[in-house]
């Protein structure tokens, strides 16, 4: 147990107790409201899926838990001598299982006393006993933790900054639609891709699937155009993965139900134009992965169409704002604006070893033949 100055208390161990854990997180995830990514729907479905129980930290303040995470510890040996025990924040360290990709990472924290509590959970990790870690990693932090966690004192190895966008609907809403956000050369490609689809297949029409099950077809749907795109430019696509996809079937029939998550078909008539897979919240829409079908007429815009109309369609049903998440795309500045970017930070403890893995590197690097 690890206290500090502000009354609060600190707890790090394996995780024993899911039922009671879910109650606290739910409890001060009503309280936090925070992205999706920190609910209990994607924690608790993230879980389901791992053999083995990671660690937790619980930051207390009397008797009331005031912040949360997971994290695991995973031993690696890189370049033959670096042995490393690394922390990872809400995921597994296990590339294979890492594929689900949460966005919007960090320690869970009650709106009252957020900056203490997240400040409690850190310095408790830095003292933990034995030093149970030598390396942190963290992936797509909000860049107020991402600075947080770069004032801890400790070292800098990898920093990944990912660039971000969305659509503001408030101001679409505005301004007469999502179009009239949009650049006048976008809004063109938008309104002529759709007029082509209407000329020579039909209606447009966007539907939601209604059910669990006709979610999870769609779903199947979705990679079904996912995957050719993807494993032509040389990527496995999403699909290939196995743990990918029992998360994310359990994750619908979890999320469905609760309109938390929705996937979305676009057709012309009777043809699939494409298909998006979202997490919904607050108002706020998080575009996870999409399925296009892409024909050799340059003049369809099957992704630009398809995010029009879905992001048309939330501006309808209320919502705030259209989230396109990490990963630098040039169709997510055309529909939306540059947002804060998602920081990914390894961070290590003094090491004499990461110190001389650093010098080999930067002799590497200066060796290195420039072409």
């Amino acid at each position: 147990m690890h206290s500090n100055t502000h009354g609060l208390s600190v707890r790090i161990e394996p995780l024993r107790d899911r039922g009671r854990l879910s109650v606290q997180w739910k409890h001060l995830e009503a309280a936090a409201r925070p992205a999706f990514f920190l609910s209990w729907t994607w924690i608790g479905t993230w879980l389901d899926t791992l053999a083995v129980a990671p660690w937790t930290v619980e930051v207390t303040r009397g008797e009331e838990t005031v912040g949360l995470a997971c994290f695991e510890l995973r031993t690696a040996v890189r370049r033959k001598f670096v042995r490393s025990r690394t922390l990872f924040l809400n995921e597994t360290g296990d590339p294979a299982r890492d594929v689900v990709t949460l966005e919007y990472n960090r320690i869970l924290c009650h709106p009252d006393c957020a900056q203490e509590a997240e400040d409690a959970a850190l310095a408790a990790l830095m003292d933990a006993r034995g030093r149970l870690w030598d390396e942190l990693y963290v992936r797509n932090a909000p860049p107020d933790f991402a600075a947080r966690l770069e004032g801890l004192g400790l070292g800098v190895w990898q920093r990944l900054d990912a660039a971000s966008a969305e659509m503001d609907l408030d101001a679409a809403r505005a301004a007469g639609g999502v179009l009239e956000t949009m650049s006048r050369n976008t809004r063109h490609q938008i309104r002529r891709s759709m007029r082509l689809y209407e000329e020579r297949n039909g209606p447009l029409a966007l539907t939601r699937a209604g059910t669990v099950a006709e979610a999870l077809d769609f779903f199947e749907r979705l990679g079904a155009l996912h995957q050719p795109y993807w494993q032509a430019r040389g990527k496995p696509g999403a699909f290939a993965h196995p743990h990918y996809l029992e998360m994310h079937r359990a994750l619908i029939a979890r999320a469905m139900p609760a309109g938390e998550a929705e996937v979305v078909r676009v057709r012309a008539g009777e043809h699939e134009i494409g298909y998006l897979y979202n997490f919904v919240r607050d108002g706020r829409v998080y575009f996870y992965l999409s399925g296009l079908r892409y024909e050799d007429d340059a003049k369809l815009k099957p992704g630009l169409v398809t995010h029009a109309m879905c992001a048309a369609d939330h501006l309808e049903r209320g919502a705030h704002v259209y989230d396109f998440m990490a990963g630098e795309n040039r169709y997510k500045t055309q529909l939306g604006q540059e947002a804060a970017p998602l920081v990914s930070l390894t961070l290590q403890r003094r090491r004499l070893v990461f110190w001389l893995e650093r010098a080999a590197k930067g002799l590497r690097d200066r060796f290195r033949p420039r072409s």
